[in-house]
């Protein structure tokens, strides 16, 4: 950022007045850096100049800069000014710190061993302390560190101005996929431990990987016909076991049937005891 206190300023009269950048700049230079903070490119001297050339500088001598009207005199640079004095955070220091926002701050000109006011640029906001740039120490701060017991900002000057328009997209260039891929392969070597620049190494290394994972394919293909053969199997195990019990039953339930035929009438005091001998038998089998 621009400084106040350069040599050369100290010869540079501020508008069409008598006094020098150096002494009074404090305005036009802050309102410079943040001009350029947004993307635009001036000096202070030219900067100064274009608002001589645009009768921008208003008072009895011509050396305040017509801050209301800027956007009347530069429509495609600012779009409204507002003056808030005295400001107690209204609106708040965080909400001044936008991308079409220009505010400069009004504080105390003893801090820099002068009188009257002097002007700085906020630039941010740091645990709800604002940053200022002053141009006079060319020093980016706290408002606190030298003005924390002048009642640091008094007042401030808020100018919207429009965004420079976005650079144009350079040109798709041709080898941005091949530039793309090498930083990936500047990746990729690193992890494997070989030099991206040794092309031998990076072939085997890429054609080992590739190896690897065909064995892991293949063994992963067995496994899977394993598990799909075992299941087979104890689905046809199961069913044989199934049809064997059935077999069983019905063989059973056919001696039962064969008994039941052979059975005497009853008496009311049971069955004969040659039937329940036939019954165990047909069972258990007989005994040796």
């Amino acid at each position: 950022m621009f400084k106040q206190t350069e040599t050369k300023y100290r010869t540079i009269m501020l508008g069409f007045g008598t006094g020098s950048i150096y002494d009074y700049g404090c305005y036009l230079i802050s309102l410079c850096n943040g001009l350029n903070q947004k993307g635009y490119s001036f000096t202070p001297e030219s900067l100064n100049d274009l608002f001589k050339a645009n009768n921008a500088w208003v008072g009895p001598y011509k050396n305040y800069i017509d801050v209301a009207n800027l956007n009347r005199y530069f429509p495609s640079i600012f779009e409204s000014f507002q003056s808030i004095d005295p400001w107690n955070d209204v609106p708040k220091s965080s909400d001044l710190i936008s991308a079409n926002l220009i505010v400069l701050g009004r504080v105390s000109g003893k801090a820099i061993g002068g009188i009257g006011d002097h002007f700085v640029l906020l630039t941010g906001v740091e645990n709800g302390i604002v940053i200022i740039h002053d141009p006079w120490a060319g020093k980016t701060e706290k408002i606190t560190v030298r003005w924390g017991n002048l009642g640091n900002v008094l007042g401030i000057r808020i100018f919207k101005i429009k965004l420079q328009n976005a650079p144009t997209p350079p040109p798709a260039d041709d080898h941005a996929d091949d530039l793309t891929k090498m930083e990936q392969w500047d990746k990729v070597s690193g992890y494997l431990g070989i030099d991206p620049l040794d092309k031998a190494g990076a072939q085997k290394a890429i054609a080992k990987i590739n190896d690897d994972l065909d064995k892991l394919r293949v063994q992963l293909a067995v496994k899977d016909k394993e598990k799909q053969d075992a299941l087979s199997a104890k689905d046809v195990e199961f069913g044989a076991t199934l049809a064997q019990k059935d077999e069983e039953i019905r063989k059973l339930q056919k001696k039962l049937d064969e008994l039941a035929a052979d059975q005497p009438p009853s008496t009311g005091a049971g069955m004969h005891d040659d039937f329940w001998q036939k019954l165990i038998e047909a069972i258990f089998g007989k005994r040796k």
